[in-house]
């Protein structure tokens, strides 16, 4: 997995004539699929399709490593729940849970919960309209995600399944002048709802940095309110 994109690989391809020759050529090392194959190979399309298709779960069997390799005591119950619902993108299993979470990371997770919550009819995050880039045409999915960010991506997940109140709902937090305008109606949907609750200090830090381990609490607790 590579920026988002799936890539297969023959990793047996070079050694083909290596009982003949004694050597390994790497004729055929970051070759393509099409013209480079097509003299001597035949590309099974359907196997393809099907390995696309199924590569969350292919990758899932083949991790050997626990869903995480660390986690904050008071997240292990949250992320217990993710691993159950399947919310735990393939691109961060077996990863450090402490750490910041990345915009692709968190859109790869908040198309799980769509999924999760009912439509198997999985499009893209960008086409759905839960995400938008970041300026000048650039989505940025290796850019850390912010708080604010990652509620107005569930906020907009959310309006997928259920209606979504008028603005107007009063913000409880003490830095809510520092929330961006695209996130305030987000933000005061998912505090009503009970999703976000800001940081035990009566702030919010609409611009901190966002860890995978808070982005799955979020989640899980994003898709017990459209399920309850």
């Amino acid at each position: 997995l590579v920026d988002g994109q799936y890539y297969w690989l023959d990793v047996r391809m070079d050694h083909a004539g290596y009982a003949r020759t004694g050597s390994i050529s790497h004729s055929y090392f970051l070759k393509s699929d099409t013209a480079a194959w097509a003299r001597s190979h035949q590309w099974e399309q359907s196997y393809s399709d099907w390995l696309t298709e199924n590569a969350d779960s292919i990758a899932r069997m083949t991790v050997k490593t626990a869903p995480w390799a660390k986690t904050s005591s008071w997240a292990e119950p949250y992320l217990q729940q993710a691993e159950a619902q399947g919310l735990i993108s393939v691109c961060i299993y077996g990863t450090d849970m402490t750490q910041s979470m990345t915009r692709f990371e968190f859109a790869s997770t908040v198309m799980r919960i769509y999924e999760a919550a009912g439509d198997a009819d999985i499009q893209s995050a960008a086409t759905l309209g839960i995400v938008n880039g970041t300026g000048n045409g650039s989505f940025s999915p290796r850019g850390l995600l912010t708080r604010e960010q990652a509620v107005t991506m569930l906020g907009r997940a959310y309006a997928l399944f259920r209606d979504v109140p008028a603005d107007g709902a009063e913000l409880p937090y003490s830095d809510a002048a520092q929330i961006a305008d695209y996130a305030r109606q987000p933000v005061a949907l998912l505090t009503g709802l009970g999703v976000l609750s800001g940081s035990g200090d009566g702030m919010l830090h609409p611009q901190s940095k966002l860890t995978r381990e808070q982005a799955l609490k979020l989640a899980v607790e994003l898709l017990a309110a459209l399920n309850g």
